[in-house]
């Protein structure tokens, strides 16, 4: 099929760049679509019909694996490590079972401005990649960065990031300069529900500062809070320049409501071919929801990952930190690992059928006004109300 007749509906496209990187003719472009999403362009003038861009696009050639899978719990033994995760600590558990001082991992984080792009660490400073985001990261630019170090030093690279990033990164080294060996390369794919813009992000985080009459220096979601019988790590974390810290549950905060509605992911994500048990990394970490359901013993109150071991190059790290001992880690059936996310079996089925009309809230209101138009049954506490009061009264 050539790009020409068979143009990829902007539905279609994850913005990965992966294209963008591998047109000889650099005839194609990433930019914001009427929702902001970033899509690619082309310019069919400058096209020679050479079909690379559909070659890599991990939407139309996943390259998911199909051999045997295994499956896992983990639990970090450090509660420094489990603090400062998503759930049960897994990315920092593999990067510590598997990276040396000149290897190199590469993952989202924020920058000043909380705008999410991939960057490089080392194994001594990669708090920044920990936490999830909660909104597309910008991947463009490193395409070429791996494909260097691959080829031009022995270091192993680690890359992380959602099933698409992931595929579009093995599709890209696959096929930049005849193939690249990627026997030093670890892929790490997250199980994903979808992604919002940074131009939601940012509308979101306007919201907040003018509620709260004051800057935000730190944003983290998936901030841990426990009750002393049970944890939820669904909270949001805002840190304003005065010290203050607001925390959220995802049943009063109003971007949490409206990412697990899924209302604002990127088109392409309502028909994500990833959201299936096959996976396109060497590992895939997610949660691991629901444990307690089939087993009963484990402590529900610390921070739990399940684990898929997708090729042997991750069945030896997984290997590998069961001998360190480093965490609780055991295998669990198929059935269990499934269970934990929607994600894993099939594309979930969420009401968008009021996404336009949130997204011309968005536009023309304050964040917390469009997602209250939208679902209506959620009650925003007035935190910024006693907030702003208390100061003022200061």
């Amino acid at each position: 099929m050539s790009i020409k007749s068979g143009f990829k509906e902007k539905s279609k496209c994850c913005g990965c760049g992966a294209c963008v990187n591998i047109c000889p003719q650099r005839c194609v472009t990433l930019r914001e679509d009427s929702n902001h999403h970033i899509n690619a362009y082309y310019d069919f003038a400058a096209c020679i019909d050479c079909n690379r861009c559909l070659e890599v696009c991990p939407i139309e050639n996943p390259n998911l694996h199909y051999n045997s899978q295994s499956y896992w719990y983990l639990s970090s033994h450090s509660k420094e490590t489990l603090d400062k995760s998503s759930s049960g600590g897994a990315f920092t558990e593999i990067l510590l079972s598997c990276l040396e001082a000149n290897d190199c991992v590469y993952g989202a984080a924020y920058d000043s401005n909380f705008h999410v792009k991939h960057v490089a660490c080392n194994i001594d400073d990669f708090s920044s990649l920990r936490k999830s985001k909660f909104v597309q990261s910008e991947i463009v630019d490193i395409f070429n960065q791996i494909k260097d170090l691959l080829t031009k030093t022995n270091n192993k690279v680690v890359f992380t990031g959602t099933p698409c990033q992931v595929s579009a990164m093995n599709n890209y080294l696959k096929m930049g300069g005849g193939g690249v060996n990627t026997s030093n390369l670890i892929t790490i794919d997250l199980i994903c529900h979808g992604v919002p813009s940074y131009w939601m992000l940012r509308r979101y985080l306007d919201y907040v500062k003018k509620c709260y009459r004051r800057n935000i220096i730190g944003l983290k979601f998936r901030h841990k809070v426990s009750d002393g019988t049970i944890e939820n790590s669904r909270n949001v974390e805002i840190v304003f320049d005065d010290g203050e810290v607001l925390i959220e549950n995802s049943n009063e905060n109003p971007y949490l409501i409206a990412y697990y509605n899924g209302i604002m992911y990127r088109d392409s994500c309502y028909e994500c071919p990833f959201k299936q048990s096959k996976r396109c990394g060497d590992i895939t970490i997610g949660d691991f929801w629901h444990i307690e359901q089939w087993l009963p013993n484990v402590n529900k109150n610390i921070g739990k990952s399940v684990v898929f071991a997708n090729t042997e190059k991750g069945k030896k790290i997984i290997k590998k930190i069961k001998m360190w001992k480093c965490c609780e880690i055991f295998s669990v059936e198929e059935t269990y690992a499934l269970s934990t996310n929607r994600s894993l079996r099939g594309v979930e089925h969420f009401d968008i059928s009021k996404r336009d009309i949130f997204f011309d809230a968005v536009s023309s209101r304050d964040f917390g006004r469009a997602v209250k138009k939208v679902f209506p049954k959620y009650f925003f506490p007035l935190k910024q109300v006693i907030y702003v009061v208390r100061h003022i009264l200061k």
